[in-house]
């Protein structure tokens, strides 16, 4: 009714909703201190693969660290090439062989994010990286999440915006973060996270 004009002094306004998933791989982890090795593991999974089996067509791959819901900020920065062999030469640049790297994970039950874990595990295991996860329920598992009891973190979030500054698809995770899987220390950053949040161009 409201969106026929029926209501008098009534406007309806539609706005994007979104669920983004990022995969964060905490700096805890030695081997993801190493460029080379975070680079590597983006390459070595398809990741239009995992959304697919994952989400199934109510999915698409992130091609930006923005929802392309909030279309003022939103560029498209292109996605990750799955390039297992260029995978393979970045690890064993790091100095990393075959076997090296086993990445313990705490998961949550959902069938998505199971289908998840699964299907990185086998291309990650095509790059010889092994994972090995447990799923529990979100009771269970939260505390040791946060605690940094997980060796990659599945971090989801969802919602409307109305209005479209950046940051607030963003989480500043600095070192004084309780979320231990998403903290990232590197001070560049955490300045121009600053400097953006109080210099958003309208």
């Amino acid at each position: 009714r409201i969106q026929d004009g029926e209501i008098e002094g009534a406007t309806l306004e539609l706005i994007p909703d979104y669920e983004e998933y990022i995969l964060c791989l905490p700096e805890y982890v030695e081997a993801f201190q190493d460029l080379n090795v975070r680079k590597a593991f983006a390459m070595a999974i398809d990741w239009n693969d995992v959304v697919d089996a994952a989400f199934g067509n109510a999915g698409t791959e992130a091609n930006s660290i923005i929802s392309s819901g909030i279309t003022t900020y939103y560029k498209d920065e292109g996605g990750f090439e799955y390039d297992p062999e260029g995978a393979k030469a970045l690890l064993e640049e790091a100095g990393y062989s075959d076997g090296d790297i086993e990445l313990n994970v705490l998961a949550g039950n959902a069938p998505e994010e199971q289908r998840f874990y699964e299907l990185i595990q086998a291309y990650l295991a095509s790059a010889g990286i092994t994972l090995n996860f447990e799923c529990y329920d979100t009771n269970t598992i939260i505390e040791r999440q946060v605690a940094g009891e997980t060796d990659l973190f599945l971090q989801g979030g969802q919602g409307a915006v109305s209005f479209p500054e950046p940051y607030l698809a963003l989480d500043k995770a600095t070192d004084d973060s309780p979320l231990k899987p998403c903290v990232i220390s590197d001070s560049t950053w955490n300045e121009l996270f600053d400097e953006a949040l109080v210099t958003v161009d309208t």
